[in-house]
């Protein structure tokens, strides 16, 4: 057994086996050569696991994804331009639509829809508008700006489905955080879980202060807020996620308060890039 510059030999069970499941960038530009040459490699993909309904709601939406890249300027290199450079080209402007882009994000969003119960009565086209609807729910606005200088509303209509600047303008709300957390608090069939939600919103504005205030408005409870350029270490952010979990009240504690607002409570935590460095960022992210 090795931990660091430390080993010590034991004997080991002739039946024992060990599984390491890691991201593919993390398993071939982060971890050391001699820890990866001691196992079998084998590549995992959503896909993999997918049915043939699942292929054919891949295949429609990666048509759409496909129709949003190539309104994005530098998503066709013109010229004769290397494989390098166009791959390059569309990769920037995957990124460019979405913030944070993964590669598997498609895969993952078909394999969710298909499996949740509340989506197994729907067909395949229904299916199909509520994928698009929560990939617009991601978008940057400056892709839908982009977008919606280069289609008019029928352009759009026949290349998507649908107007797509009316719904992330008009029936999505993306304008402030308040807005944006009433709408989550309304409608939570599409992000939230018996467990609960994982939210990360990103914004232009800087966050001046304590927002708590005024979310708490929109959420029916006070929210816990932290900064993360206030802290010094990973450790200090676990322990402040740990004290939220441990603050929830117990079933005794909750007196005459309705079941869905004792058990409403959120965390907010302010990530600065520029503030924050990010490493933090990407270890409260999971």
């Amino acid at each position: 057994i090795a931990h660091g510059s430390k080993a010590k030999q034991c004997p080991i069970h002739k039946r024992f086996r060990v599984i390491v499941i890691t991201e593919i960038n993390d398993a071939y530009f982060r971890l050391a050569p001699p820890l990866l040459n001691r196992f079998e490699k084998q590549i995992f993909l959503r896909k993999d696991l997918m049915e043939r309904g699942d292929e054919t709601l891949l295949n429609k939406l990666g048509k759409f994804w496909d129709s949003l890249n190539e309104c994005m300027p530098g998503a066709k290199p013109e010229g004769q331009q290397s494989a390098l450079l166009s791959s390059l080209a569309a990769a920037g402007a995957e990124h460019r639509v979405i913030a944070g882009f993964h590669g598997e994000l498609l895969s993952s969003m078909v394999f969710m829809l298909r499996r949740r119960p509340e989506y197994g009565s729907q067909s395949m086209n229904q299916l199909f508008d509520e994928a698009k609807r929560l990939l617009t729910l991601v978008l940057t606005p400056e892709a839908v700006c982009i977008i919606a200088a280069s289609l008019d509303s029928a352009e759009m209509n026949s290349r998507f489905g649908f107007d797509l600047v009316q719904e992330y303008f008009e029936r999505q709300k993306h304008s402030d955080l308040l807005s944006f957390t009433e709408d989550l608090v309304t409608d939570q069939r599409a992000w939230c879980d018996k467990a609960g939600a994982q939210i990360m919103a990103l914004t232009y504005s800087p966050i001046r202060g304590k927002v708590g205030h005024e979310v708490q408005r929109a959420i029916g409870c006070a929210p816990a807020e932290l900064s993360l350029h206030e802290l010094s270490s990973s450790q200090d952010v676990e322990k402040a996620v740990q004290h939220f979990y441990n603050g929830a009240p117990s079933c005794s504690e909750e007196g005459a308060e309705t079941a869905e607002s004792s058990q409403r409570r959120v965390l907010l935590i302010h990530a600065d890039p520029i503030a924050a460095s990010p490493r933090m960022i990407e270890h409260c992210r999971f």
